[in-house]
């Protein structure tokens, strides 16, 4: 699905009732959607969310929204969850952030790969941002007519993370999470290339940062790994950190499944 409607200008865009199976059970196809940036949505990519989404949840900053708006379409609701407070080079992509900071980090690979990390680490560890997810979460957890869509820039990072929970409440086998956060470098393949064109015809800093630009741009498994280590060292494991950094009880989880999976049989 992500290839067939990425041509309506709607990358990295998939149905995880499509694309990542739970275990013993199906998450229902049609109710929840991980993308990227929607602003380059076509006509027909606006028709597709009309026809599919009911609410669209928009995890990135202010300043990012500022600068490439989501398209304003008719009966679907809106929701702004910013996960960052601060800019964050790399992750949100906003013209203030590509300034020196970005040219100074990509040029070390080794120290690119350090700050994504960190990033990564920040999301677990974070009081804001787990406030944040956690209302993610209790907006999963209202029954819609249509699917809601979350979305960050890249659909990489804070959208990427917003998946792996939506997956781990629903039981999804740990490498299946880890292939759905993955295949975002096939989804956005020709994206990344642009991106590192772009800055390297934009910044003459005399340094090839090919390399340093891939850290930032691409879905990396020390990334993914990265979740579940600060979530480890902070709380004792992503249970845990689901159920006391979120606050999600038990019964809740139930409920969450109760909405978004159904038996192999059915």
């Amino acid at each position: 699905m992500a290839d067939s409607i990425g041509k309506y200008g709607l990358t990295n865009t998939r149905d995880l009732g499509e694309t990542v199976r739970a275990e013993r059970n199906h998450i229902i196809q049609g109710k929840l959607y991980r993308s990227a940036e929607l602003c380059h949505a076509s006509p027909e990519g606006i028709e597709w969310i009309r026809n599919h989404v009911s609410r669209i949840i928009d995890l990135r900053t202010y300043r990012e929204i500022k600068e490439k708006p989501d398209p304003w379409i008719k009966g679907v609701e809106y929701v702004h969850l910013p996960i960052m407070e601060n800019l964050t080079p790399g992750v949100t992509h906003d013209d203030a952030s590509y300034a020196r900071e970005f040219i100074n980090i990509v040029s070390d690979p080794d120290q690119a790969r350090e700050y994504m990390l960190q990033v990564y680490r920040n999301m677990i560890l974070n009081e804001y941002a787990r406030k944040q997810y956690r209302k993610v979460i209790d907006l999963l957890m209202e029954e819609r007519p249509l699917g809601t869509l979350w979305h960050c820039t890249a659909g990489k990072d804070r959208a990427g993370f917003a998946a792996v929970l939506v997956e781990e409440l629903l039981d999804v086998p740990r490498d299946e999470i880890f292939a759905d956060y993955m295949r975002t470098n096939l989804c956005r393949e020709s994206e990344t290339e642009s991106m590192i064109q772009f800055f390297r015809a934009r910044f003459s800093s005399g340094v090839d940062a090919e390399k340093g630009m891939r850290m930032l741009f691409d879905a990396d498994p020390a990334y993914f790994s990265a979740w579940y280590l600060a979530a480890t060292e902070a709380f004792g494991g992503m249970d845990s950190y689901i159920c006391n950094g979120l606050g999600i009880t038990g019964r809740q989880k139930e409920e969450f499944q109760r909405l978004y999976l159904r038996t192999a049989e059915s």
